[in-house]
């Protein structure tokens, strides 16, 4: 794959250790908040709400472009 190298570098660069940090105290947070709940049901509700979150700012983004 052409260019792989590059999108492990901002996959995993891009963020400061601050941004990182942030994130996982979320994760905690929310995990801390539903301990008797299955594992895989936290996962796939902060996984499914950061990807509609994101999906709906990138749509603003490209959205914008044609205002």
């Amino acid at each position: 794959m052409k260019n792989a190298g590059e999108l492990s570098k901002v996959k995993y660069h891009l963020l400061s250790k601050e941004d990182w940090r942030m994130i996982e105290d979320a994760i905690d947070m929310i995990c801390n908040n539903h301990k008797d709940e299955l594992w895989w049901k936290i996962y796939v509700a902060i996984d499914d709400y950061v990807r509609t979150y994101l999906n709906y700012k990138l749509g603003d983004d490209y959205f914008e472009e044609f205002e």
